[in-house]
């Protein structure tokens, strides 16, 4: 007699496999939605220390600071420090964006600027 069709141990392991699958699918898709989140937040903390650096130059205000500000749908801390140079007439500013105060910087950016008298 010929038998046609699957036995239940066979439907089992198929079925346990594909259940493997998915569950790892949607592992990988959980973690992907998660790193493009973190991807978004740090681009657009790298947009604020870029506006806040020029808004600083402009407005010449080359002196310790900190505030908030809003990026599109964040909202970021920011800290500037102005450092000496080897040369007395530059100096550097160094602007950290965060998340919170007290977390590790998203965006840093450094740029150099003139104090007067060049």
């Amino acid at each position: 007699m010929r038998q046609r069709g699957f036995t239940l141990l066979e439907i089992m392991v198929a079925l346990l496999l594909f259940a493997l699958g998915a569950v790892s699918l949607a592992k990988v898709i959980g973690g992907g939605a998660r790193h493009v989140d973190e991807l978004a937040r740090r681009q657009f903390a790298s947009l604020l220390a870029h506006n806040q650096m020029v808004l600083i130059q402009l407005e010449g205000r080359i002196a310790n600071d900190s505030g908030t500000a809003i990026q599109g749908p964040f909202e970021f801390h920011w800290e500037l420090n102005v450092n000496k140079t080897d040369t007395p007439q530059i100096v550097r500013l160094d602007l950290d964006v965060r998340d919170d105060p007290e977390d590790a910087p998203l965006a840093s950016l450094s740029a150099f600027s003139g104090q007067g008298g060049l």
